[in-house]
C-alpha cells in the first residue's frame, strides 16, 4: 500500500503546485490586460512571485519594467517636443 500512498502524494504535491503556478501566471498579466483591477492582485502576490522566480528572474522582471517604463516617459517627452515644434513657425514649413 506504500506505493499507492506515495502516488496519492506525487499527485496531490504537483496539482497543488500547478494552481500555484497558475495562480501567479494569472497575478502576472492580469496588471497588462487590466491595469486598474489587476495591480492590487500583483502587488497582493508580489512576495510569492518573487519567490517563485528566484533573484535572476527578479532581475529581469525589474529591468524589463523599467525598461518599460522608460519607453512611456521618452514617447511622453516625444509628444511634447513635438506639440511644442509644431507652434514654432519656422519649423512648420
Amino acid at each position: 500500500m506504500a506505493p499507492a500512498r506515495r502516488h496519492d502524494e506525487f499527485l496531490a504535491f504537483n496539482a497543488g503546485r500547478f494552481v500555484e503556478q497558475a495562480l501567479l501566471a494569472v497575478a502576472t498579466l492580469l496588471p497588462i490586460v487590466d491595469p486598474v483591477g489587476g495591480a492590487p492582485v500583483f502587488l497582493a502576490l508580489a512576495e510569492r512571485l518573487t519567490r517563485a522566480i528566484g533573484p535572476t528572474g527578479t532581475q529581469v522582471l525589474l529591468r524589463f519594467s523599467a525598461f518599460i517604463l522608460l519607453r512611456i516617459g521618452v514617447q511622453i517627452v516625444w509628444s511634447g517636443v513635438a506639440a511644442l515644434l509644431a507652434t514654432v513657425p519656422s519649423v512648420r514649413g
